[in-house]
């Protein structure tokens, strides 16, 4: 069984290669008409968007955990520690993720 924390750092480093790979421009563009170039930005930005809504769901999720593991324990113990950090690094992805959106629609306009 995955436990949450797994899956979250798993989520990060294949939403972070997918960022890179992507922002890195490895593969050459072929010559294509302004027509798809329009659609890929599209679909990236698109892409992003639902990036930044997953990780803004995942860093609900750890803060709901944090909050119940510090009433649980009556105190903030290492556990819940981690949930708010793995809370806080969800949500600075989102925003690059966002960032990185933004950016794709702003080659659109």
């Amino acid at each position: 069984m995955i436990t949450p924390h797994l899956l979250l750092v798993h989520s990060l480093i294949l939403y972070t290669a997918l960022a890179l790979g992507c922002a890195s421009g490895v593969v050459d563009r072929a010559s294509t008409s302004p027509t798809d170039t329009y659609q890929q930005l599209s679909d990236q930005a698109v892409l992003y968007r639902q990036e930044a809504v997953d990780l803004r769901a995942a860093a609900h999720y750890y803060e709901g955990e944090a909050q119940r593991s510090a009433w649980e324990t009556g105190q903030d113990s290492d556990r819940t520690q981690r949930y708010r950090d793995f809370a806080q690094q969800a949500s600075v992805q989102a925003l690059e993720a966002d960032r990185h959106a933004e950016e794709y629609q702003e080659q659109l306009l």
